[in-house]
């Protein structure tokens, strides 16, 4: 064989890059890092009074809030490392290993494993785009919150009684919202943290346009992982610590029906 024809051949050995195909590989890596950045870059209300003021929703979004429901699992070898992770199932009704593992502890009949199943149980919670006034210069971040403040800000919004102020977003005639946080006592159960949510008496515009430059896509604010990286978890083989996983591909078969069943994965108690 010829030189030309050696080359001839070779050329066809080879693909093409598609470049279609890198820019969705480009998208899909800035729609991950943005994801990673809401979710890292949270607002922790603090004991007291808190100012924020929550950011209309980006375009094409009727709300400013994103509803979901987020699973705390522990680590059965270390109970103090915690994992929380979204909810597939009751956020976009895709199945979930958690419900799934739930669901056949509490076919047992077993006290014990009734109460790890509803340790399982996912909780609802509510993100949205927000700007602590104490800290306005840390810009926007992704305020978490659940049912309770999740509904007074609703009844601001779109109430029929005086506590309704209508879009309290509005960057220009919108409202501060205030949080009063209250700490329940440790040592009484029975004493549990609460929240008193009002908006501020006058509407006011935002301090700085450029917030609405920041907004997070909230879609991405809750974790979420695959069945083997779940399965890791409800096992205790995930190193909190240094955050890795088992090899990809390693997936333990002790709980394998929970994967298999479909009926696991109703959320029927």
């Amino acid at each position: 064989m010829t030189k030309t024809q050696q080359q001839t051949t070779a050329m066809t050995l080879h693909g093409t890059v598609d470049m279609g195909a890198a820019r969705e590989a480009k998208q899909a890596l800035k729609d991950e890092q943005a994801a990673a950045k809401a979710r890292g870059d949270r607002m922790k209300l603090e004991e007291g009074k808190n100012t924020i003021r929550i950011m209309p929703p980006v375009r094409g979004v009727k709300l400013p809030f994103h509803v979901t429901y987020l699973h705390y699992l522990r680590n059965p070898a270390d109970p103090k490392a915690l994992k929380v992770l979204e909810c597939p199932l009751k956020t976009r009704g895709k199945p979930c290993l958690v419900c799934a593992k739930a669901s056949q502890l509490r076919r047992t009949g077993n006290v014990v494993d009734k109460t790890v199943a509803s340790d399982l149980s996912s909780s609802r919670r509510i993100f949205a785009n927000a700007v602590d006034l104490s800290k306005p210069d840390e810009g926007v971040k992704v305020a978490e919150f659940g049912t309770k403040i999740y509904e007074a800000l609703i009844a601001h919004l779109s109430g029929d009684d005086e506590a309704a102020v209508g879009d309290f977003t509005d960057p220009q005639k919108g409202f501060n919202i205030i949080i009063e946080k209250t700490v329940g006592n440790a040592k009484n159960p029975k004493e549990t943290t609460n929240y008193q949510t009002r908006p501020a008496r006058s509407p006011s515009p935002i301090a700085d346009m450029n917030w609405l430059t920041q907004l997070h896509d909230l879609t991405g604010a809750a974790e979420v992982l695959d069945d083997a990286k779940v399965q890791a978890i409800l096992e205790g083989r995930f190193d909190e610590e240094s955050g890795k996983f088992p090899p990809d591909g390693e997936v333990s078969t002790a709980d394998a029906d929970t994967v298999t069943d479909s009926d696991l994965y109703s959320t029927k108690k």
